[in-house]
């Protein structure tokens, strides 16, 4: 079990939400895992200065939070996460708000299939952003 005092954590398995945050730049759509981005609670002259890193996904790079930001930033993968937090907070999914306090993420592995056109897929499958 990890505990975190957060500003803000980040869950998913694509690399960009909120028209530009790159908070996972290396997830992977079907790699079966979670890309968790933990920002701990920080000062507000600190905010302004990790917010444009985080957004340009420069915290993140060989699966390690870059050493300028380790301690502010926490990252980890899994396939399944149960979050409880102390209090209400605002989540956001997939741009869908809400309040809630305990959740549970999972990814259902192969769960979806896009049809993409060539242009947009590299020959290993993988997509071009």
């Amino acid at each position: 079990m990890r505990t975190f005092d957060c500003l803000l954590l980040a869950v998913g398995n694509g690399r960009v939400y909120g028209g530009g945050y790159w908070a996972a730049p290396e997830a992977v759509l079907d790699d079966g895992l979670l890309d968790v981005v933990a920002v701990n609670t920080i000062p507000r002259l600190r905010i302004a200065s990790v917010i444009p890193v985080y957004k340009k996904g420069k915290h993140i790079a060989n699966g390690r939070v870059a050493d300028s930001l380790s301690d502010v930033i926490s990252f980890f993968r899994t396939d399944k996460l149960r979050i409880s937090a102390s209090k209400e907070v605002v989540v956001n999914l997939d741009g869908e708000s809400g309040v809630m306090k305990d959740m549970d993420i999972s990814l259902i592995r192969k769960g979806i299939r896009f049809l993409l056109p060539k242009s947009l897929t590299q020959r290993d499958g993988s997509v071009v952003f």
